[in-house]
């Protein structure tokens, strides 16, 4: 027994230590699904189409990913900090890059970004542009949805040409660490499920030893 309780005792310390990187995909609550909405088409990304959006909580993010179908496009994307929100997004230009890329069909791309922290109580703007044909794009159809809050992230909303509200927003993900995800519990809830799985092998342990004599 002193055994067990030792292992539920390191398990319950990495994972109340670890920090597993955390993926979070934008999806309206009106069309989580998303659809095709263009083939052999530039689906106004020649203007420039991505996601607004405010931070309850400290994030730091790695990469970025976008969810299309290419083959030999050259995507471009920035991330800016928005101080002025009004028919135009504005602000400060944080990240930026671009890269060649193919797909196998629809897929996510994601693009590695130099580590950067999404400060709480601050705005962004994820952006990506492409100006040549995708063979499929790919965007969920917000409608007059009003912008929304999802976990740590809130006042949501899609942009096309750095201007916000519009009626689609591209299918567009984040990946990093920090926060507190939708659907992932935290690791003091982690830490509880552990030790409360082991006080139950236990039990039924002395149990089984109780009946078997």
């Amino acid at each position: 027994m002193k055994t067990l309780l030792k292992g539920l005792l390191a398990a319950a310390v990495l994972s109340f230590g670890a920090n597993a990187a955390n993926t979070y995909e934008f999806t309206p609550p009106n069309d989580p699904a998303g659809s095709v909405t263009g083939e052999e088409s530039n689906g106004f990304f020649g203007y420039g189409r991505g996601v607004f959006f405010e931070m309850a909580d400290d994030f730091d993010l790695f990469s970025i990913g976008l969810f299309s179908d290419f083959t030999n496009v050259n995507v471009l994307w920035d991330i800016m900090e928005v101080t002025q929100y009004n028919r135009a997004l504005g602000g400060t230009p944080l990240r930026s890059g671009s890269s060649i890329v193919s797909t196998d069909g629809l897929g996510w791309v994601d693009f590695n970004v130099v580590p950067l922290t999404l400060e709480a109580g601050h705005a962004y703007h994820v952006n990506f542009k492409f100006y040549t044909a995708a063979n499929q794009v790919f965007t969920h159809y917000e409608g007059n949805l009003p912008p929304y809050d999802d976990g740590i992230f809130h006042n949501i909303n899609g942009t096309m040409g750095y201007m916000p509200e519009v009626p689609a927003m591209p299918a567009i993900r984040l990946t990093g660490e920090g926060g507190v995800m939708p659907g992932i519990p935290e690791p003091a809830t982690w830490l509880l499920f552990i030790l409360g799985f082991g006080m139950a092998g236990i039990v039924s342990r002395r149990r089984a030893g109780v009946l078997a004599v």
